[in-house]
Parts: structure tokens; C-alpha cells; sequence
């Protein structure tokens, strides 16, 4: 469930809402309002937001690459968990 997640989350809104939403709208404007969308389903909207527009850079600077954004989500959640136990 923890690599499941966020493979599903960046087919979603990178590689279905952004690359459609580009065809529509400019592109930096899309790439403010998907990651606001993907924020918004997360617990803290906040927190989320920042690690969301990542992202989306992520996503965009490496040529629509959906393995770079989720190997990305990936290694930011892992890096979530660790620090969350490490905290403790």
C-alpha cells in the first residue's frame, strides 16, 4: 500500500489531470492548480501543497516523466516515514 498509493495519486493527477488540464490551459497555470487538487485529498493541505507543486516540477522539467514523479512521491513519503519514527 505504500508504493500503491502514490503510483495511483501521480497516474491520476500528473498523467491524467495535468497532461490533459495543459491542453486547455497554460501551462504554469496548470501546474499551480493540479498539485492544489492533489493537495486537497490529503490530510493537511498545508503540508501537502509544497511537496505537490515538487511534483508537478518534477513531472514537467523531466519530460512528462510519470516513473521520475512517482519514484519522487515515493522516496518523499519513504523519507516521511523515516523521519516520523526517527522523531518518536
Amino acid at each position: 500500500m505504500a508504493c500503491l498509493s502514490p503510483i495511483l495519486e501521480e497516474i491520476l493527477f500528473r498523467g491524467l489531470f495535468l497532461r490533459s488540464m495543459k491542453a486547455y490551459v497554460p501551462g504554469l497555470r496548470a501546474a499551480l492548480i493540479v498539485p492544489t487538487l492533489a493537495a486537497a485529498g490529503h490530510q493537511n493541505f498545508v503540508t501537502a501543497l509544497p511537496g505537490q507543486l515538487v511534483l508537478c516540477l518534477v513531472y514537467l522539467r523531466l519530460g512528462n516523466s510519470l516513473p521520475a514523479s512517482v519514484a519522487a512521491h515515493i522516496a518523499n513519503n519513504a523519507w516521511a516515514v523515516y523521519w516520523m519514527h526517527m522523531v518518536r
